[in-house]
């Protein structure tokens, strides 16, 4: 835990994509951006795939154009929460 009296310097999404650009940080990084701080995300386990693949069976039935289901894609939304995995 960073203690409080320690400044964080925010990075946007569009400084995580330039970090991949100049090879800082590897496109294939297991990394999710969350409320400006970029945080290493945990090794998918069978726990992990056996949820995604109950929930992919699930979701998969929308039967709406307005809904669609990505199963381990990279996803921007509102907030300012990126996942690179």
């Amino acid at each position: 835990m960073v203690p409080a009296t320690v400044s964080v310097h925010r990075l946007s999404v569009d400084d995580v994509h330039r970090m991949v650009a100049a090879g800082v940080l590897d496109e294939d990084a297991r990394v999710e951006l969350v409320q400006g701080v970029l945080v290493d995300t945990v090794p998918i386990g069978p726990e992990h795939g056996g949820a995604v693949t109950w929930l992919n069976a699930h979701f998969a039935r929308v039967g709406s154009p307005a809904w669609q289901v990505r199963v381990q894609c990279t996803l921007l939304v509102a907030g300012g929460i990126c996942s690179l995995t």
